[in-house]
């Protein structure tokens, strides 16, 4: 009987159409330079309206990959890159809407490459991130540069890179500069914190809790009033507390971790985001592992498993969705 079901799944998959291939970021921008102007524009006039509509679907994928895996949302990522590289060379437009594109092109560049590194994809993340750099640093927008900097740098720390991580964690933060916005500067050390943790040495570990207190400082400093980009609309308290148990679990501190993922658990609607689910459930196998396995002596005892997020991972960050369950769930502070 069983066999019989087992022969007949099987010549049912045998007649479904092969899916296709997921789409590579070669299939939706053109050769060379993606954001080098046609030397002869034929296109529409662009003006401040266009950049509205492009901002708003910028937002609109930065909230889907809240609830969305990265494999769900690959196709319509690339095709709003294709859309606005296309909108950017083929239009006439003035140099402030020029650059008002290029920071859209950026940050929806950022949301890409976050979700391509969520689907498994690193190799086109990275490529993703570094167009996203070229035209943040066109724009000469350096929080947005730093930005883009950090969210490579945290995958090149979860993917064995530790090193190149490193590197280019502070490099981010050193791009940023002290002026930046305070959720933003938080953010930044919050991934020199990771980086140094993923380090794997254990004098990184004094590095990374340096970080965290600045972060923490850092975030202090803003109020009501402070002006941040959109995007980091994600950023507070919470998120600092996910990562600072990140690292500490990487420690071997998983007591200290626990009780901050409690805290900041006990705060949040676990309905509020479908990806943040599986968040507790997860926690507890995480723990179980680690007293099976790797668990001893000190805080050691009660292990913990850092919670990884589909593909990679570990975005998290509080890396482009909102929630702090959700970052608990990606597994570090996003990097939207």
């Amino acid at each position: 009987m069983g066999n019989g079901v087992e022969v007949n799944v099987r010549r049912e998959r045998e007649r479904l159409p092969a899916e296709p291939p997921p789409p590579t970021l070669a299939d939706y921008l053109p050769e060379g330079d993606p954001l080098a102007p046609l030397r002869s524009r034929a296109g529409r006039r662009v003006g401040m309206g266009q950049v509205a509509d492009l901002r708003q679907r910028v937002h609109g994928l930065r909230l889907a990959d809240d609830v969305l895996a990265g494999g769900d949302l690959i196709r319509p990522a690339l095709r709003e890159l294709r859309s606005a590289v296309r909108l950017y060379r083929e239009g006439t437009h003035t140099g402030a809407v020029g650059r008002e594109l290029l920071l859209q092109f950026g940050e929806l560049a950022k949301i890409a490459g976050w979700i391509a590194s969520d689907a498994g994809r690193h190799a086109e993340a990275e490529r993703v991130y570094q167009l996203g750099l070229s035209a943040a640093r066109q724009a000469e927008d350096h929080t947005l540069v730093g930005n883009l900097a950090g969210s490579l740098a945290y995958q090149l720390c979860n993917t064995g890179r530790a090193d190149d991580g490193l590197a280019l964690a502070r490099a981010a933060l050193h791009e940023a500069g002290p002026d930046a916005p305070p959720k933003a500067r938080a953010l930044f050390l919050d991934r020199v914190a990771w980086a140094h943790t993923t380090a794997g040495v254990r004098a990184h570990a004094q590095h990374a809790m340096r970080a965290l207190g600045e972060a923490a400082e850092a975030l202090a400093g803003d109020s009501e009033g402070t002006a941040s980009p959109a995007w980091l609309y994600w950023v507070d308290a919470g998120e600092l507390q996910i990562m600072e148990a990140r690292v500490h679990t990487e420690l071997r501190r998983p007591l200290r971790a626990v009780a901050l993922l409690r805290d900041v658990l006990g705060r949040y609607e676990r309905d509020a985001h479908a990806r943040t689910r599986p968040v507790p459930v997860v926690a507890r196998r995480g723990l179980r592992r680690r007293q099976r396995g790797r668990g001893s002596g000190g805080d050691r005892r009660a292990g913990h498993e850092p919670v990884r997020r589909r593909g990679q991972r570990a975005d998290g960050a509080a890396g482009p969705g909102a929630g702090a369950a959700g970052r608990v769930r990606r597994g570090a502070s996003r990097t939207r």
